[in-house]
C-alpha cells in the first residue's frame, strides 16, 4: 500500500552539557529502507550552557510506503548534530508510516 503525501514531523531533543554556549546544526534526513535520501531539513541552535531543546522540523514525504504487517517497511530517520562543521552526535531511528517521527536526546551540541 502506498500513500500520496505525508508531512513528516520530526522532534528531536538536543541538550548542551557543556559549560560554555554552543551554536549548532541540526541536520535530520529521512531515508527509505535501502538508504536513499528522501529528504533533508537543517536548522541552526543556539543552547546555552546546560540547557536543553526540543527543535521541531517538518519533511515532506511523497509517495511512501505504508507500514502494514505483510509489507513491514520501516523509513530512517538520521538526526546529525554538528558544532563549527564537525559532527559532535548522530542517531539513526527507524520508524514506519503512523509511527512518531522523534528521535532520542543529542549528547552533546
Amino acid at each position: 500500500m502506498t500513500g500520496d503525501f505525508a508531512m513528516v514531523r520530526v522532534r528531536t531533543r538536543l541538550a548542551n552539557d557543556g559549560k560554555t554556549h554552543s551554536d549548532c546544526t541540526l541536520v535530520t534526513t529521512l531515508l527509505d529502507k535501502d538508504g536513499k535520501v528522501i529528504q533533508t531539513a537543517e536548522g541552526k541552535q543556539d543552547l546555552a550552557a546546560g540547557s536543553d531543546l526540543e527543535v521541531v522540523q517538518q519533511i515532506a514525504l511523497r509517495n511512501f510506503t505504508l507500514w502494514s504487517v505483510e509489507n513491514p517497511y520501516l523509513y530512517k530517520v538520521r538526526s546529525v548534530v554538528q558544532e563549527q562543521g564537525r559532527v559532535v552526535d548522530e542517531y539513526e531511528t527507524p520508524v514506519g508510516s503512523g509511527t512518531p517521527f522523534s528521535t532520542r536526546t543529542a549528547d552533546s551540541c
